[in-house]
């Protein structure tokens, strides 16, 4: 049965907060602008531990970011059809099974079908984008728009294992073509995985001064940017 996961207004929490709701799916009426989905895959991020335990206030359905399939449209939708595929980070209550977002969410977006052609599951595919979304474009706004990188600049990321750090290091490392891309992580398996996705140098900052590794590392010139 169609389920969504909330918290009670007055009893958020940990994880053991999280309640299941059923919902009639037949009920549900759009209007003319606006788009059923049914949610294949719904991504996780740290900003839902914060609605969970009531941090953010008002906030009871949890989660923003997922993928799945068009189910149904409104009278005036032409910018979707039913069948289209799509991805999205910024319709809350997304822990479920079926959300409502309008047509003109900037945040929805359709997932290219070049995309599923490189996977032989449609499910991998639903998982990248349910999970890609708010950290590739916070990665995309760091480094093309707040401080365009190019093949001249230098960088040092912060937290280069993680999801938006290890997305700075391949945009700025493998498309952007930075000659050189320092970052910093806290253990050696996290180490290995930021080598993995391009970095030419690792810092474990808690064992290291990342200061004095950077100026090692750039001869004393210095980073140009840090993210």
């Amino acid at each position: 049965k169609p389920y969504r996961i909330v918290v009670q207004d007055g009893n958020q929490g940990g994880a053991e907060k999280l309640r299941i709701e059923n919902f009639d799916l037949e009920s549900i009426e759009l209007k003319e602008n606006q788009v059923l989905i049914d949610i294949h895959s719904s991504g996780i991020n740290f900003i839902d531990t914060y609605h969970r335990s009531g941090l953010y206030k008002n906030v009871l359905n949890i989660g923003k970011e997922g993928a799945g399939i068009v189910l149904k449209i409104g009278s005036k939708v032409d910018n979707y059809a039913e069948g289209d595929k799509v991805c999205w980070f910024s319709i809350q209550g997304s822990y479920a099974t079926h959300i409502v977002t309008t047509n003109d969410n900037i945040g929805l977006m359709k997932i290219p079908e070049s995309l599923f052609k490189q996977y032989d599951n449609d499910e991998d595919v639903f998982d990248i984008g349910g999970s890609i979304g708010i950290q590739a474009l916070t990665a995309h706004y760091l480094c093309r728009s707040l401080y365009p990188v190019n093949n001249q600049t230098s960088v040092l990321i912060h937290a280069g294992a993680g999801g938006t750090g290890g997305l700075l290091i391949q945009i700025c490392k493998k498309i952007l073509k930075s000659p050189l891309v320092i970052t910093t992580v806290s253990t050696e398996a996290k180490k290995k995985i930021a080598l993995e996705y391009g970095a030419d140098k690792v810092i474990l900052y808690k064992e290291e001064n990342f200061v004095e590794k950077v100026m090692e590392y750039t001869k004393n010139n210095k980073v140009n940017v840090v993210f």
